[in-house]
């Protein structure tokens, strides 16, 4: 899953200040991100993390 840097930043941030209650945010592409306390973040039900989001997809061999 592909997020904005913006996106990223404010999960990131999200993380470190769900501390006694889950924090809502929409993100630019629509999608409703919840972080937990703990920094579980989840996106529309998935699982997400920063280290996977950054790893660019790779094209399908032809």
């Amino acid at each position: 899953m592909q997020l904005s840097k913006a996106d990223t930043a404010r999960l990131e941030a999200a993380a470190s200040m769900a501390l006694a209650a889950p924090i809502t945010i929409n993100l630019d592409s629509g999608q409703t991100a919840v972080v937990s306390p703990g920094g579980h973040i989840r996106i529309d039900g998935q699982e997400w993390s920063p280290e996977v989001s950054s790893v660019p997809a790779v094209p399908a061999v032809p």
